[in-house]
């Protein structure tokens, strides 16, 4: 599962769903199990979740997209880096980011907070998967160590978007009119669904979901074992967000989140 790549707007931690709402631009919501439902006026974005600290770590858009975390205890929000972060990503006791000033790579220690300039290039997007970096330039699709030490280039192809598994990594190709592709991560061998084309897209199991731009951009559950390719949900949506069993997504006409199960049935309101 990748929401970061889809704004990383949705996330749960100790049961509460933590939600960014981008729609009303009200804030921060937090929806306990009961239903009840508290706001604080920050605008998350890529929320990652420390369950054992009970804090999150994002990019707050009404702070200039600055690095900050929150203490749910409190709700007390402190900036921990005065530099507009995009694609943050928690792994371990590193925040992997890329500065929008420059469009590089860096990571931040949580403990020593010392900052690394991983990537001297412009990036697009960036993903880790299995213990590994790989990351997106006008290059191509790059494969590196978490340090980033360049290993390989395993596409020609700038992406937009970069979700992986195991065995395959599914990128947004945005030298092929966005069209979906996947790397298998043993042969090499680049696969593309035919006639697709996206700006979002999760992966779940053997299934990789994505909004089909061109169908109104409703969403398609891809099956990897089968290349079965079936419309999901019949639904303008964007910013896929997977959770558990269950994906949440915002319904672009409707301007609501919506919440359904990745086995399907019916979409119902989160909030």
């Amino acid at each position: 599962m990748s929401n970061i790549q889809n704004g990383g707007l949705i996330c749960k931690m100790n049961g509460d769903i933590i939600l960014g709402e981008v729609t009303k631009a009200s804030g921060m919501c937090i929806l306990k199990p009961a239903n009840e439902l508290s706001e604080n006026k920050i605008m998350p974005w890529f929320i990652n979740s420390d369950e054992v600290e009970n804090r999150i770590y994002y990019s707050d858009a009404l702070k200039e997209n600055y690095l900050c975390k929150m203490e749910l205890s409190n709700r007390v929000e402190q900036t921990i880096l005065t530099e507009p972060v995009y694609l943050l990503k928690r792994y371990g006791e590193q925040l992997y980011y890329i500065n929008e000033k420059n469009r590089y790579l860096y990571s931040y220690h949580l403990q020593d907070r010392s900052i690394s300039q991983l990537v001297s290039e412009e990036v697009s997007t960036f993903t880790i998967n299995e213990d590994e970096l790989w990351y997106s330039s006008s290059k191509g699709v790059m494969h590196a160590t978490l340090g980033g030490q360049l290993k390989d280039r395993v596409s020609k192809h700038e992406a937009i978007r970069l979700v992986g598994t195991k065995e395959v990594l599914f990128f947004i190709d945005k030298e092929e009119d966005y069209k979906v592709s996947y790397i298998d991560l043993k042969t090499g061998e680049i696969q593309t669904i035919e006639g697709s084309k996206a700006t979002s897209l999760n992966i779940y199991g053997d299934c990789v979901f994505y909004n089909h731009i061109k169908d109104k951009s409703h969403i398609y559950r891809y099956s990897i074992a089968n290349e079965f390719n079936i419309k999901f949900i019949p639904e303008r949506a964007d910013y896929i967000h997977l959770i558990e069993d269950t994906m949440y997504y915002l319904n672009q006409d409707k301007k609501l989140w919506m919440k359904v199960s990745v086995q399907g049935g019916k979409p119902i309101a989160l909030i």
